[in-house]
């Protein structure tokens, strides 16, 4: 079996933030204009999530579970077929939660401060986004009126439309086009907006303290 190249385990959160990037980017327009599915977005979503946590840790239970967890979406999706499904969110936030786990472990146990390092932090923090979104997408699918002002009806839940609001929330923009109704809409959405304050004061720290280590 041959081993994975030293360059691309040295460099694995580059490449993770490069790839979030472009799906961040291009699969709104590509789905909007181009009529391509978005679940195809999703999965290939999936999937480098799952070579990333591979490299970080290949051997761990969290790979384990987020192999088992990849399959069963694809066995869903091909013998009940690709609709909302709450079965299929827990799966992805568990997926998406193991992978910051990962990240944030990683972060944490460094000794180094380098742009792979930075990189990781980066995917930490788009990956929280993420997780919201699809906690969003379940909780809608289970009250409707959760959220005012979607586009969209409960049968046709789009994680694009959670996504957008995620991350307004996570960088505390708040636009207010997309409105948190219930009480645990209101209430995550506050958690996810102090998630991503901490999370960046944290980070920071962390790195000053790098920094002040190393010299």
């Amino acid at each position: 079996m041959q081993r994975i190249p030293i360059h691309f385990l040295n460099n694995a959160n580059i490449y993770l933030f490069l790839s979030f990037v472009f799906l961040l980017f291009f699969s709104a327009p590509l789905y909007e204009y181009f009529s391509i599915p978005r679940y195809y977005f999703e999965f290939l979503f999936l999937i480098i999530l799952f070579i990333s946590s591979s490299v970080h840790a290949p051997k761990s239970l969290s790979i384990k579970v987020t192999f088992g967890l990849l399959l069963s979406i694809l066995i869903y999706y091909i013998f009940i077929g690709i609709q909302p499904s709450p079965f299929v969110f827990i799966s992805k936030i568990i997926i998406v939660f193991l992978a910051i786990i990962e990240l944030a472990s990683e972060i944490k146990n460094t000794k180094v401060i380098n742009m792979n390092i930075v990189s990781g932090a980066v995917c930490t923090y788009l990956l929280i986004g993420v997780m919201f979104a699809f906690l969003y997408s379940l909780l809608f699918m289970h009250d409707p009126t959760s959220f005012a002002n979607m586009a969209v009806s409960v049968d046709d839940v789009s994680p694009l439309n959670f996504l957008y609001y995620s991350f307004v929330t996570l960088t505390t923009l708040g636009f207010g086009d997309i409105t948190p109704s219930s009480m645990t809409a209101k209430f995550w959405s506050i958690t996810e907006a102090i998630t991503g304050v901490l999370f960046i004061a944290v980070l920071i720290g962390r790195i000053v303290s790098l920094v002040g280590n190393k010299k």
